[in-house]
């Protein structure tokens, strides 16, 4: 590697009694972090999987040192630049224990009560979402009462399904966001009863 980079994904070999050190070279050395203990679905091995941004650069020689000199010898490492890996860094599949994570990151705990009790259209829009998309379908859900669970569902959808949720704006600036974002799985308008038309 060239150039010094702030963003690294980091997989770490080791068992889980190594978590203190883990935790405690990520509050050290990084402003944000996120990770979690788990195990890879085709060798069965396990490891710390993270995505870090340091609070300062780091060449490869010297990200290496670093972790050689805290605890994390024979960590891999490689630049990374991608908001997904947020995702994938806390994913439930391989997850044994955790995620961790620096600051206020937003797990969704909140959520588990849409999933446990989902109502049957949102059934039915979290199974849409997992089939192959239509080019040209658009589907509608109307509430003209309110308090179904809408808002809820869209931050739901957002957070674990790929999907991207709208609220208002001009047209222009939702074609703009839709256009120079990452492709999202579904584009959801969660739009209020009480807006301006």
């Amino acid at each position: 590697m060239k150039n010094a980079c702030y963003r690294f994904s980091i997989t770490y070999f080791a068992d889980v009694i190594r978590l203190p050190t883990v935790k405690n070279f990520c509050d050290l050395f990084c402003s944000k972090y996120i990770f979690q203990y788990e195990q890879c679905p085709t060798t069965s091995s396990t490891h710390f999987q993270c995505y870090v941004t340091f609070k300062e650069k780091y060449k490869s020689s010297a990200l290496k040192a670093l972790l050689n000199n805290n605890g994390l010898s024979g960590a891999d490492f490689s630049p990374a630049a991608s908001i997904g890996l947020t995702r994938y860094c806390s994913k439930n599949e391989s997850r044994i224990d955790g995620p961790w994570a620096s600051g206020d990151h937003y797990f969704g705990k909140d959520l588990q009560v849409v999933r446990d009790n989902m109502f049957g259209w949102q059934k039915r829009l979290v199974r849409l979402v997992d089939e192959e998309p239509h080019s040209r379908h658009i589907l509608w859900y109307y509430d003209p009462d309110g308090c179904a669970g809408k808002s809820k569902f869209c931050k739901y959808m957002t957070k674990f399904k790929d999907c991207l949720a709208i609220t208002t704006g001009k047209a222009s600036d939702i074609l703009y966001v839709v256009k120079e974002m990452e492709k999202k799985r579904m584009y959801i308008f969660d739009l209020a009863r009480t807006i301006p038309k």
